[in-house]
């Protein structure tokens, strides 16, 4: 078990965090990766989106809890993530359901690979979702990022913790996505682009720092940060067999 020391918290109104014009970012690769944890299950929480300009759809890359039946008659406790089509539509998607729990820790991981078309989802070091969708580009261009809110769309706020996002624009292997679950403080560096830690989280200037290099820090507005969180993170012991550490 382990106690993170801080986190973003966000009250699922009109708190999110913002980064404005990203670098580094790839149409044909995406991982993205998030720690959070849900206060409720009653509607559709958004962990991470990219707003895409030039196409029909704003959904460059879309990461939330959700419900699949569309008639909101049951807990949001499924994960519904994708990308667009290539013609600028939503989306080559997929949903899982009945898989995440309140108050309790989430990491979720999940890859999308335009050139061989798949998407896969990993929660908590556990692949969930493999999932074959059309071949190629992500169209449009990535002008915001924004985390804990889809501020272009309506009704998709995220109420409770955000401790850490990262973005690589390459996929990570099945090997990384358990070493970054076990080290979150020492992830793999290859291809990461966004890296928004605990520690790097700056109250007073309002500005969530990027750790990856690339200069993609977040504007916040509204969420707080969150000194000590009570309870723990599920980490569990690592495997038996050796975790070596992936090329840097």
């Amino acid at each position: 078990m382990r106690v993170l020391p801080k986190a973003l918290s966000f009250d699922g109104e009109d708190d999110y965090v913002q980064v404005s014009e990203p670098v580094g970012l790839s149409p044909k690769y995406i991982t993205a990766e998030v720690l959070v944890r849900l206060n409720d299950l009653g509607h559709e929480h958004q962990f991470l989106y990219i707003e895409s300009s030039g196409t029909s759809s704003k959904r460059w890359f879309y990461l939330s809890s959700w419900e699949s039946t569309g008639a909101q008659v049951r807990d949001h406790n499924g994960i519904h993530a994708g990308v667009l089509n290539t013609d600028g539509s939503w989306g080559r998607s997929f949903v899982v359901n009945d898989i995440l729990k309140v108050q309790s820790y989430h990491h979720i991981v999940v890859t999308v690979d335009t050139v061989s078309g798949e998407l896969r989802c990993y929660l908590d070091c556990e692949l969930v979702v493999s999932a074959s969708r059309a071949t190629g580009d992500i169209p449009g261009t990535p002008i915001n990022i924004y985390v804990g809110n889809a501020v272009v769309e309506l009704d998709r706020k995220h109420r409770g913790l955000i401790a850490l996002v990262r973005i690589y624009n390459r996929v990570l292997s099945e090997d990384e996505v358990r070493w970054n679950f076990y080290h979150l403080d020492d992830p793999v560096r290859d291809g990461l682009v966004l890296w928004l830690h605990w520690d790097s989280i700056d109250a007073e200037a309002g500005v969530w720092r990027d750790k990856s290099g690339y200069g993609n820090h977040g504007a916040i507005y509204g969420a707080t940060p969150v000194d000590v969180i009570k309870k723990p993170v599920r980490i569990l012991s690592p495997p038996s067999r050796v975790i070596s550490p992936p090329l840097r």
